[in-house]
């Protein structure tokens, strides 16, 4: 971003940083000079000029922007010349209410336009809540140290007072503004002038508050210096092309924000530690202080409350969504597992679910049948793949009601299906399953397009009682059975196999 920064910038900062080692010296040496007021006067001379510049650089909707940036240091620019040339170098005292404030006042009126219609300022409502909170914090310090004094002193007019109190508000509307959008995501480019805003309103509501102890040349004048050189220095960056629309950081604006977040987060927190001591100390006295603060912490406490319950029902937002994730995975893994088990065109179990149902039977026990097709070839070459697929669902659709409710179907692979299911049937119930499956498939199958075509099975059976096998062994011997049906005609059954080393029946 160096790019961006004109000679008149650097003049800026040249002038910014003479400023601070002149009113260093000063205060080292215990001495005052009016030298210093003329170079804060010359400060925001340039800081308007630096304005002026970059906006007249900026081009379509940035312009729009900039230009509340430009109303806004001008007239601070305006109102500090009218106050230095009519008031302090001439050593006459200023009125209540002078044309210096009417540009400190116009000064607000560019900031909060640069600040409502600029962009950056996202949907936050807990950020919002939480430099709210802080703001009102604020507000109950200025009031036990100011404002009651203030409202309290018999030779303040009611010019004076409400003057002041206008710009205690300000500055503390501005700092909730500022705070919330610093907790946005945000464009490197915003950066300076937001933090030059906070600088500057931070020297604000000091000077107001400390009143009488307020020390010229010293701290406070920093801040301001160099919060108003900040303001320029970030216009000055808005002005570069697509700064404005560079809306939410790339990774190195992100660590920047990162940076100030952990501070941004702790100050609600050390916003209500101040409120609590502040009740703890006035709130007991039946006076106007007293009174003033305990109305201010119950709306602090109203705003931290408010604050509590959006946390909660974001809380109760994140847990749903979390369940409904959890549930979405476990959705996924089960219809993953399907797939991975399942046959994708007839739902039966496939061969690794067939192995795997397989082996969690062995140790009580199992029984396989084994079905090959018999003339499913010739439905394929005559009709088509599609009406093969059709077959083969039909096919499945009758093993399967064949084998309830004990026996699970399988599809190995091609015309090769298999049922899986308890040894503890009797042989004769097994072999009369085995016919029941070759009387099912030999049925017809009409297609889709209104042809009948019409397959046989040949089917072998193995059963094997409790341990001794493998299930490799078990369906070897199942297929053995099987082609001796095949061989033998076709269509028809194998007698039942018992697998050597099962437990007699």
């Amino acid at each position: 971003m160096k790019s961006v920064l004109s000679p008149l910038s650097a003049v800026l900062l040249g002038v910014a940083a003479l400023y601070s080692a002149l009113l260093l010296g000063l205060r080292l040496g215990a001495q005052d000079s009016h030298a210093v007021d003329v170079l804060y006067l010359l400060i925001l001379l340039l800081c308007a000029a630096v304005a002026w510049q970059a906006f007249a650089r900026a081009r379509g909707a940035a312009r729009r922007v900039l230009g509340w940036g430009v109303l806004s240091l001008s007239a601070l620019a305006a109102g500090e010349a009218a106050w230095v040339l009519l008031f302090d170098l001439p050593g006459r005292e200023a009125p209540d209410l002078s044309v210096a404030d009417a540009g400190y006042l116009l000064y607000y009126v560019g900031l909060l336009g640069l600040l409502l219609l600029g962009p950056g300022r996202g949907r936050n409502p807990a950020a919002l809540l939480d430099s709210l909170t802080v703001g009102l914090v604020m507000a109950q310090v200025s009031w036990v140290l100011a404002v009651v004094p203030l409202l309290q002193d018999p030779g303040s007019t009611v010019v004076f007072r409400a003057l002041n109190l206008g710009y205690v508000g300000l500055d503390i509307v501005m700092l909730v503004l500022v705070l919330f959008t610093l907790r946005q995501p945000l464009s490197f480019t915003r950066w300076p002038l937001l933090l030059g805003l906070l600088a500057y309103v931070v020297a604000d509501l000091l000077y107001f508050n400390l009143g009488r102890l307020y020390q010229p040349r010293g701290p406070i004048d920093l801040l301001w210096a160099w919060g108003a050189a900040g303001q320029a220095l970030g216009i000055v960056w808005l002005a570069s092309p697509g700064a404005l629309s560079a809306g939410v950081d790339r990774a190195g604006p992100r660590r920047a924000s990162a940076r100030l977040d952990t501070v941004l987060r702790a100050l609600p927190y050390a916003a209500v530690l101040t409120s609590c001591a502040l009740l703890v100390l006035y709130g007991p006295q039946n006076t106007l202080t007293g009174r003033g603060v305990v109305l201010l912490t119950a709306a602090v406490f109203g705003v931290v409350t408010l604050r509590q319950a959006l946390s909660h029902a974001e809380s109760l937002r994140l847990n749903r969504q979390l369940r409904a994730q959890a549930e979405e995975l476990r959705l996924s893994q089960a219809q993953m597992e399907h797939r991975a088990f399942h046959d994708g065109l007839t739902g039966l179990l496939n061969r690794a679910g067939f192995y795997r149902a397989l082996r969690a039977a062995l140790p009580g026990g199992a029984a396989v049948l084994l079905l090959d097709l018999d003339g499913f070839k010739p439905v394929n070459d005559a009709h088509g793949h599609a009406a093969g697929d059709e077959v083969l669902r039909v096919v499945a659709q009758r093993l399967a009601a064949c084998g309830a409710p004990h026996f699970q179907a399988a599809r190995l692979g091609g015309d090769e299906f298999a049922l899986l299911g308890p040894a503890s049937q009797s042989p004769q119930a097994a072999q009369a399953l085995a016919e029941r499956v070759v009387a099912a498939v030999a049925e017809p199958v009409t297609l889709s397009g209104g042809a009948q075509v019409q397959v046989t099975g040949s089917v072998g059976l193995a059963r094997m009682d409790g341990t001794g096998a493998s299930e490799d062994s078990l369906v070897r011997q199942a297929d053995a059975a099987m082609y001796r049906a095949k061989r033998a005609g076709g269509g028809r059954s194998a007698a039942l196999v018992r697998v050597p080393g099962e437990a007699a029946c």
